[in-house]
């Protein structure tokens, strides 16, 4: 397959800061799993992905959020180096 053994990283985006944002991510991430992917999570407090709070189609006010984004694109981009993919 075409995707297999690469890894993915999950953003989700919500109206709320508690709005099925991780539901999300690990429904996508299952589903990556299904094609071969290697599912990347972030760190504190990314662990699984990155969920960011949407206000009026904005998240530049949601700090939390940009930070697990950072985190997430981090760590990702760090295991890609380390794949060598």
């Amino acid at each position: 397959m075409i995707l297999a053994n690469k890894p993915v990283g999950v953003v989700a985006v919500g109206a709320f800061r508690n709005g099925g944002q991780k539901m999300t991510i690990e429904q996508i991430q299952a589903a990556m799993l299904c094609f071969g992917r290697i599912a990347v999570g972030g760190n504190a407090p990314a662990f699984q992905g990155a969920t960011v709070l949407s206000t009026k189609d904005d998240i530049s006010a949601d700090t939390l959020g940009l930070e697990t984004a950072k985190k997430l694109g981090a760590h990702l981009a760090e295991i890609v180096l380390r794949l060598g993919t």
